[in-house]
């Protein structure tokens, strides 16, 4: 992906077990996705 692409729809789990969809969050505007490799 570049900087400006679409990302594709996808789906997850969050941390109550609920699945949410990332185009869910596309009507509110621009959402940024952080993704960390690991924790300390």
């Amino acid at each position: 992906m570049a900087p400006g692409d679409l990302a594709p729809d996808f789906e997850l789990d969050d941390v109550n077990g609920n699945r949410i969809r990332l185009s869910t969050f596309r009507e509110y505007g621009t959402v940024v996705l952080y993704f960390l490799r690991g924790f300390m």
